[in-house]
């Protein structure tokens, strides 16, 4: 029934995950991105990466991820993963301006090399945001055979200029599952 229910709304699964009491424990470290309290970069923990044509900027302040003025640029972290597994994936978008925001995800083998792109996967946010502008991306994806290693990202494109910017709180990853 699981696996019906999975192949028919993953969306669906995946929030079903995250509504479970008590609820699943987050597999991501530093989740609340209190570390650093207020500084240009990442959370500590965390990478940026941005393409080389991109000008952006990410900033960390009161638990919030901000990308600025992002052609094509994330911030992200690697967590261990078992080959196989399903995981719940979400993160809480707000954006202002151009641009899209959305969380993406990404494998690595165990030893830390790119493998099984076909199954890396972006997700966006689906239902209207809340009063305050907080919109909530939810995704279901399952750890390629080749896969050790999980890389979850807050990401943005076509950000034009400094005017255009997301923020990010909230992440999470959850197992859902075999």
């Amino acid at each position: 029934i699981d696996a019906i229910r999975r192949a028919k709304d993953p969306a669906a699964y995946a929030r079903a995950v995250w509504s479970a009491e008590p609820p699943p424990a987050n597999l991501l470290p530093n989740a609340d991105f209190a570390t650093p309290a207020d500084a240009e970069g990442p959370p500590e923990g965390w990478f940026q990466w941005q393409d080389e044509t991109s000008h952006g900027s990410v900033r960390t302040a009161g638990g919030l991820v901000e990308l600025r003025g992002m052609s094509n640029g994330c911030f992200g972290i690697a967590i261990p993963v078992k080959p196989g597994a399903l995981y719940a994936v979400r993160m809480k978008t707000r954006s202002e301006g151009r641009g899209l925001a959305s969380l993406s995800t990404g494998w690595k083998t165990a030893e830390g090399a790119w493998t099984a792109t076909p199954q890396n996967r972006r997700f966006v946010g689906v239902e209207p945001p809340d009063a305050d502008g907080w919109c909530d991306i939810i995704g279901l994806v399952e750890a390629p055979a080749s896969a050790g290693q999980m890389v979850f990202m807050g990401a943005a494109m076509g950000q034009l200029d400094e005017s255009d910017r997301c923020w990010f709180r909230a992440p999470a990853v959850a197992e859902a599952g075999q």
